[in-house]
């Protein structure tokens, strides 16, 4: 079988092969971008025979399948894909990749591989890992390498902190007295967001606003929420820090709210430590720690789980064992069972891209957990895959 990570949730095997000298793929212009990756790496590794039989890769919107649903079919004259969304085809293509071992450099005359038909969709549709820029070294580069990993395990989110209690890290040149810390150039932000929205990765910005507020008593929050959303653009959420917990203004806390979901409609994340403190029901948990807020989630409230003692990367795998990562289910004590549909799904946590123990695994390790039903885990034989 196939060394897929994370694993599909229904495949198959079936009778035969197929091999190729010569493809075309055959896709919507709306959904090109899709198989922009696959195209290339067919086109890197195989030497073309034009004078051969063309082999078809085609792509076929179907509106009953979910929005990251997908299904393949491979015959001998066509592989057959199917999807609910722009999404669930980049989720496709990259399973092809895996499946004709594109990523090998050496060109050959003809791509074989054994036929599957293939059902998939991701446990959760919410799937992220979460990076402090105050305690980071890094280059974008380094940025930009971690977002393919992202985008090749099918992680759909990187939530991005960009303040911390007095300034933004990011050079606003029109909010000078917020930009006194800044880690990173504007124009570099926005390259950076536009290639993880070229990988299907989407940055959410995580933000200090009302420690802001606090030490910043002149700042006009609602200016700095509008160059906030046009610079993080192609994300539907933002993200407020656990240290705004402190900050009793419960008035300027709802027309915070407010004005995020009146004029820039998107979803507010705030961790559980905060929840107490804002009335809005759509607002989202980011549950880490056993608290109070397990209550919220059991009457409905939505969250995004990151159990420090499962998922949180910073420790070392003698504190965090890979299997604790790889977990079968999300074990959230007091949790009512009715209630784990509200969880929206995992996030990694992660403050230091350097000298971490096997953080490729464990960035592995949450992927599978994210996108493979419980049904389907496997811990011993994810080890095997991952090496």
């Amino acid at each position: 079988m196939i060394n897929l990570i994370p694993k599909a949730n229904y495949i198959e095997k079936l009778r035969g092969n197929i091999e190729f000298s010569n493809y075309q793929i055959i896709i919507e212009h709306k959904y090109e971008k899709a198989a922009l990756e696959f195209n290339c790496k067919v086109a890197k590794r195989l030497l073309v025979d034009e004078s051969a039989k063309l082999y078809f890769f085609e792509y076929v919107y179907n509106k009953n399948l979910k929005e990251q649903e997908y299904l393949i079919l491979m015959d001998e004259d066509i592989t057959h894909i199917e999807g609910g969304s722009i999404d669930a085809f980049n989720y496709a293509s990259k399973t092809l990749i895996e499946i004709l071992d594109l990523d090998k450099t050496k060109k050959v005359n003809s791509i074989k591989a054994r036929k599957y038909y293939i059902e998939d969709k991701p446990r959760f549709k919410f799937r992220a890992l979460s990076f402090d820029m105050n305690n980071l070294e890094f280059s974008c580069d380094q940025l930009k390498k971690y977002i393919d990993k992202l985008s090749n395990l099918k992680i759909s989110h990187l939530i991005l902190k960009v303040s911390n209690e007095n300034s933004l890290l990011v050079n606003f040149r029109n909010m000078p007295t917020l930009c006194e810390n800044n880690k990173i150039a504007y124009h570099e932000m926005r390259d950076l967001i536009r290639y993880a929205k070229e990988k299907f990765v989407y940055i959410i910005p995580e933000i200090d606003v009302f420690s802001m507020l606090n030490t910043n008593e002149n700042m006009n929050v609602f200016y700095m929420f509008d160059e906030l959303f046009n610079l993080f653009n192609t994300t539907h959420y933002i993200h407020l820090s656990a240290k705004d917990c402190t900050y009793d203004n419960l008035a300027m806390i709802d027309s915070v709210v407010n004005f995020i979901n009146a004029k820039h409609h998107k979803k507010m994340i705030v961790y559980s430590d905060f929840i107490n403190k804002i009335v809005d029901e759509k607002v989202i948990v980011h549950y880490y720690k056993l608290d109070d807020s397990v209550a919220h989630i059991n009457h409905g409230r939505r969250a995004i789980y990151s159990n420090i003692e499962q998922l949180d990367f910073t420790k070392s795998l003698k504190e965090i064992s890979l299997p604790k990562t790889y977990d079968k289910g999300i074990s959230i004590l007091k949790l009512s069972r009715k209630a784990f549909k509200n969880i929206l799904g995992m996030c990694g946590l992660y403050y230091n891209l350097a000298n971490l123990d096997n953080l490729d695994d464990r960035i592995s390790a949450l992927s599978e957990a994210n996108w493979t039903n419980p049904m389907n885990h496997n811990c011993k034989d994810f080890v095997k895959r991952i090496k």
